[in-house]
């Protein structure tokens, strides 16, 4: 009695503090809104970047509106870019949040692009897991996974400052979700620990909660009712009163599955009716059509089937508002049984056919997304090497410009030394062309020369030939007269003077 004493004293304390907390901010709002009417340009943004401060949990349709006027000012008259990017990723958050997903990634894909250019990291990380938490929410699985991979590995390179720690967590678990999403809930569970460890060893306790609630659900669905409780009370243990809306709903929508799926149904309706009150309470259409679903499907379990209808047509108008197909599938087979089970089978008919349509859709995206899951590896290894890249270009970025002239003039002398030794090789080439014209031609004219002087010769030993034999001739001719004489001379001494007629020596001709 003295401890149920004890802790509503401290329930009360605690309430005070909160309220005497809350008059300080809209106190502090209030001065703000004062100082900002007479303010322009730079000052003019502080202010409203001090507003968006303290409206930031307090009331998000005052922060919308701040972030709004604060994130134009800063797109048409930027005062420097960093601030818009963090201002940019303040609107996409907070339009996430009322979701209005295309305008957010309309806004998003600006910021990441200057992000980038202007090596932002902690902004483009941050960026990057809001744009991978917008597309999961739209069941684009594959690009979710693609901008949450980026982020880790972005974290993971710089590890070595401690304040990584905590992004590295934080990435860990959007990943896990997304795993979660397309139903690999064992790769799901290693990505949560991983993230749950990255936590523990900064002792860093924010969304810890929110980690063991999503573990839960991972064991709800590998059918293992009681660790999946054990981590949700965990989980619920440490959010008490001071845990975001969003990790309430989650946790009590949790705990309602687990008890439903252990046929503890009044236990379980508590739970789900306290995520579908907090849902309302926060205008969010997703978890209003989970609790509703659930809800409408104990009804039709207990065979409450008007209790079943009016939980089966609200949990239809919020599924179609969530851009989830598997919650409005879910919303029009419990509508289909609700209505077989008052009688309008006619009603029934007309919801199992869109029970059909959409869980053929559905059916069509767990294929793709199977394929993103086999694939998931070879994804890694792009984004590693494009981040790689990506570090790189960064890395040369500050002397881009230089290396570009440096270069650039290089390759116009490179250009002009082979034109310059392209003409002289021409002249060159021209040059020894006449010369061996000449050469030839000079050769040519030699040969004939030559020949010409060859057919003279020729005909010269040829005449001198003819006369060499013709003297030779005379000359034996000559001899033999010389001879003949002689002898004829010498027979006439012998004979007394007489030339004997019947002594004569034969001369040889």
């Amino acid at each position: 009695m003295i401890k149920s004493r004890h802790i509503v004293i401290m329930l009360l304390l605690f309430g005070m503090v909160q309220s005497v907390s809350a008059q300080e901010d809209m106190h502090k709002a209030d001065s703000l809104k004062k100082v900002l009417e007479g303010k322009q340009g730079k000052e003019r943004m502080e202010v409203l970047e001090a507003l968006i401060v303290t409206y930031w949990s307090a009331d998000r349709v005052q922060r919308l509106k701040y972030v709004k006027e604060q994130y134009e000012l800063a797109r048409v008259a930027p005062v420097d870019s960093f601030l818009f990017v963090r201002t940019g990723r303040w609107m996409a958050t907070t339009l996430d949040f009322f979701e209005r997903y295309d305008e957010a990634l309309t806004i998003l894909d600006e910021i990441i692009s200057v992000a980038r250019r202007q090596n932002y990291e902690r902004e483009l990380f941050l960026s990057l897991g809001t744009g991978g938490t917008t597309y999961s929410t739209m069941g684009k699985h594959d690009m979710a996974l693609s901008y949450q991979m980026e982020s880790l590995k972005m974290r993971e390179k710089a590890k070595s400052r401690s304040a990584d720690a905590h992004d590295i967590a934080i990435a860990q678990g959007n990943i896990g979700l997304e795993y979660y999403r397309i139903y690999n809930y064992q790769k799901a569970l290693q990505y949560y620990f991983l993230s749950l460890k990255s936590k523990q060893s900064i002792n860093d306790d924010y969304d810890v909660d929110l980690v063991y609630s999503n573990i839960a659900l991972c064991y709800l669905h590998l059918y293992e009712y009681r660790q999946g409780l054990a981590y949700a009370y965990k989980g619920l243990r440490l959010c008490e009163d001071n845990c975001e809306p969003y990790v309430r709903m989650n946790i009590t929508l949790t705990l309602g599955m687990l008890y439903h799926e252990l046929d503890r149904l009044d236990s379980a309706k508590i739970f789900l009716t306290q995520s579908y009150n907090t849902a309302v309470s926060e205008n969010n259409y997703r978890y209003k059509a989970e609790s509703l679903v659930m809800l409408a499907r104990e009804a039709n379990d207990e065979a409450k089937s008007p209790e079943a209808l009016r939980y089966a047509i609200e949990s239809e108008k919020n599924a179609l508002q969530s851009y989830s197909f598997n919650m409005i599938k879910q919303a029009y087979y419990q509508l289909f049984r609700a209505k077989r089970g008052t009688g309008d089978y006619e009603g029934a008919a007309a919801c199992w056919d869109k029970y059909l349509a959409y869980r053929d859709s559905l059916f069509n995206e767990s294929m793709n997304l199977s394929l993103v899951s086999m694939h998931i590896d070879f994804e890694q290894k792009q984004n590693e090497a494009r981040l790689a890249l990506q570090e790189s270009t960064v890395q040369w970025q500050g002397r881009r410009n230089s290396w570009i002239a440096v270069l650039g003039g290089l390759l116009f002398i490179a250009v002009g030394v082979l034109i310059f030794d392209y003409i002289s090789r021409k002249r060159e080439n021209e040059t020894l062309e006449a010369q061996v014209r000449d050469r030839t031609r000079a050769l040519e004219n030699k040969i004939r020369t030559l020949e010409r002087q060859e057919t003279e010769r020729r005909t010269w030993e040829e005449k001198i030939d003819k006369s060499v034999r013709e003297g030779n001739v005379r000359i034996d001719a000559l001899g033999e007269m010389v001879t003949h004489s002689r002898i004829k001379t010498a027979l006439r001494n012998w004979n007394g003077g007489r030339e004997s007629d019947h002594l004569k020596i034969p001369v040889e001709k």
